[in-house]
């Protein structure tokens, strides 16, 4: 990805915006929203997006694993069931 191309203006972005989402759509690649010359924001796909989110959320759950792994530690024979039941009621 060359990121030089993917640099819009604001203005430009308010004029032409559907083509620039038409654009990022078909090609998955993001464009960055420039604002008196700095970046301001990002203009992503829909799927790239949920990706993210996916990610994220399964990022998130294995922090949960190990802080429950870790708290359970100090048990002997600490049985998956019962880490897999507190990382259950941890999200609730």
């Amino acid at each position: 990805m060359n990121t030089i191309n993917q640099m819009i203006t604001s203005s430009d972005f308010q004029k032409q915006l559907y083509k620039y989402m038409d654009e990022v759509s078909s090609s998955r690649e993001p464009k960055f929203i420039m604002r008196r010359s700095k970046p301001e924001a990002v203009l992503l796909d829909l799927e790239t997006y949920q990706d993210m989110l996916a990610i994220l959320d399964q990022l998130e759950d294995r922090v949960r694993y190990e802080e429950a792994v870790q708290t359970l530690t100090g048990q002997k024979g600490v049985a998956l069931s019962t880490v897999k039941e507190q990382i259950t009621s941890s999200r609730k």
